[in-house]
């Protein structure tokens, strides 16, 4: 459970960062 919640977390994050670059276009 502890994994899945970082890596829920960690895509989270990179979804932020995508989301971020694509609106920065």
């Amino acid at each position: 459970a502890e994994d899945l919640a970082r890596e829920a977390s960690f895509a989270q994050g990179l979804r932020a960062m995508i989301g971020g670059i694509l609106t920065a276009s």
